[in-house]
C-alpha cells in the first residue's frame, strides 16, 4: 500500500514536529503570508555575482523558522524575524552572506548582501506568488 503525504505531515506523525508546525495561522493573515511557491520576476544582481537565491522558491513555515527550497540550489533554514521578514546568514568561500526575505505589497523581496575581503555587494530579487 502506498500513501502520499506532505513531508511536514509525515514528520509530525512521526513526532519530529509538534502540531504548531502545521498550523495555518503561523504567519498571520493571507496578505502578509510568506508560505507558498514564488517565481523570480527581476533582479538587480550583477551577473558576476553567483549568490542569487534561485529562479523559484518554495517557502514552508516550521514553527519559528522558514524552510526555503530553491530547487536545484537546495533548501535552507531561515530565522523568522517577524510575520513579514526572515533572515539567513552564512559563510561561503570566505565571504559573509546575509539574505533577508520581506513582503512588499504582493511581492516577496530577497535582499542579498555579500561581503568578501572588505568589499560588499548588495542586490534585490523580486518574486511573484505562483498560482
Amino acid at each position: 500500500m502506498r500513501i502520499d503525504a506532505h513531508p511536514l505531515v509525515v514528520a509530525a506523525a512521526l513526532g519530529f514536529l509538534g502540531p504548531a508546525a502545521l498550523a495555518d495561522d503561523d504567519f498571520g493573515d493571507a496578505e502578509g503570508q510568506m508560505a507558498g511557491v514564488w517565481t523570480r520576476m527581476s533582479t538587480t544582481a550583477n551577473t558576476a555575482v553567483a549568490a542569487t537565491a534561485g529562479a523559484r522558491l518554495e517557502i514552508i513555515p516550521v514553527e519559528d523558522r522558514l524552510v526555503v527550497d530553491a530547487g536545484s540550489e537546495g533548501a535552507s533554514m531561515w530565522e523568522r524575524l517577524d510575520d513579514d521578514r526572515a533572515e539567513l546568514r552564512l559563510e561561503q568561500d570566505s565571504a559573509h552572506i546575509v539574505r533577508t526575505l520581506r513582503i512588499q505589497s504582493d511581492n516577496l523581496i530577497v535582499n542579498t548582501r555579500v561581503c568578501h575581503d572588505g568589499t560588499c555587494v548588495e542586490f534585490d530579487e523580486r518574486y511573484d506568488r505562483t498560482a
